[in-house]
């Protein structure tokens, strides 16, 4: 499973149409005072998620009782952006602030937790800083023997007809990995809840269209059910896993959405999905919420099985 990196920075250019939850958001002008969650669905996926949308002064996009972030710092990490990632970041603005809330608010919360137990980390970096506030919801993550062997028996085939005992060690190590993110990802998510998250209306109206301009977005939130794939051509064999999304758009087409993503040329939305190692496959309800997650190959049957979970037939 080869892993997959997010660069974080920004441009705006592309525009897209506004979701129907979006437009009946804005029909209603009762966006200001409401969560990100609850107005743009699915866009926020970690420090973010329960911000609150609010009237903020020119130049501000988010600000809470310490931290600020302006369109001028925004300004400054795209100076450091690839050239080659230039386009996909120009349509995720919100994610890039999302990323900087993340790493302001971590560090804040471990110089105020110091504060108050008297410990001194006037000598910490800010990776220093992150990981000590991170620390306790990566403590309690533990990988259990049932957990290794059930991945084993679902990835027999990936491993190259490995035993178990050949490959004990690397698997729990994967598993732990994974686990300790997902620890992050809902620690992060919950920031919303510790502090008082403004962002910006006005800003994130414009913004938030941008987000929505890719092949996943645009499928997710058509009403109709989604299965994706953030794969590769090295992923599962040539094309290996392309030609079993192939059989079941055939199979499945009236009735399910299939989006094949190459993880290369979609970083930020992989990091948005928070997509760590490739293939992964995820499937959405019709209401557009995740509803299934799978690190490495399925066959087309264990695919067909997953679906009909959820009511989805030919």
């Amino acid at each position: 499973m080869m892993r997959v990196t997010a660069i974080m920075a920004l441009t705006v250019v592309f525009m897209s149409p506004l979701s129907a939850q979006e437009k009946a958001a804005e029909k209603t002008n009762s966006a200001a005072g409401r969560e990100v969650c609850v107005v743009y669905k699915g866009l926020a996926t970690g420090a973010l998620v329960h911000a609150m949308l609010k009237e903020l002064p020119d130049k501000i996009i988010l600000r809470t009782e310490s931290v600020t972030i302006t369109e001028e710092e925004l300004g400054q990490e795209l100076a450091a952006a690839p050239d080659h990632l230039q386009d996909e970041l120009a349509q995720n603005a919100f994610f890039v602030v999302e990323q900087i809330a993340a790493r302001k608010l971590l560090i804040f919360l471990a110089r105020r937790e110091a504060k108050k137990s008297g410990t001194d980390v006037s000598g910490y970096d800010e990776r220093k800083l992150i990981q000590r506030t991170l620390e306790p919801a990566r403590k309690g993550v533990k990988v259990t023997t049932a957990e290794i062997a059930g991945f084993y028996r679902d990835n027999r085939r990936s491993l190259g007809g490995a035993s178990l005992e050949d490959v004990r060690k690397q698997i729990e190590y994967y598993l732990r990995d994974r686990k300790e993110k997902e620890a992050v990802v809902s620690y992060l998510q919950g920031l919303g809840k510790q502090l008082p998250i403004e962002i910006s209306a006005k800003w994130l109206k414009k913004y938030a269209a941008t987000a929505r301009n890719n092949p996943l977005d645009k499928h997710r939130w058509n009403g109709k059910s989604t299965l994706v794939a953030f794969s590769g051509a090295s992923c599962c064999g040539p094309d290996g896993l392309k030609a079993v999304l192939e059989t079941i758009t055939k199979k499945y087409g009236k009735a399910l959405n299939v989006v094949y993503l190459e993880a290369r040329g979609w970083q930020i939305l992989a990091a948005r999905y928070n997509v760590n190692s490739i293939p992964t496959l995820i499937l959405f309800d019709q209401a557009g919420s995740e509803v299934f997650r799978k690190n490495g190959a399925l066959t087309g049957k264990e695919i067909e099985r997953e679906l009909g979970k959820i009511g989805i037939t030919p």
